[in-house]
């Protein structure tokens, strides 16, 4: 049930980031979890965020390459948690 938490914060902070920011020290704890899915939305959501601080969280989850299913796009795709750590990364030089 956690993984639909934070897949539901993914899917609105892509959309309205502003009703997710109080998530954010859920989001800093998520990349750490063991369980690759969590990891992966906590660091998407939070390059959607614009979190100053991810930047250092989120690094160590590019050696990270433990794949899951993960709906995204209207479509089921299998992703790496690297994958999606270096997508929230690269929104977050913008």
């Amino acid at each position: 049930m956690r993984s639909g938490v934070y897949w539901g914060l993914s899917r609105l902070a892509e959309v309205h980031p502003e009703l997710v920011k109080n998530a954010l020290p859920a989001l800093r704890e998520g990349v750490s979890q063991d369980d690759p899915l969590i990891r992966a939305l906590s660091a998407l959501t939070l390059g959607f965020l614009g979190d100053p601080q991810a930047t250092e969280l989120l690094t160590p989850l590019l050696d990270d390459f433990r794949t899951m299913e993960l709906y995204r796009h209207d479509i089921l795709a299998s992703a790496a948690v690297a994958d999606l750590a270096a997508e929230a990364l690269d929104r977050l030089k913008v």
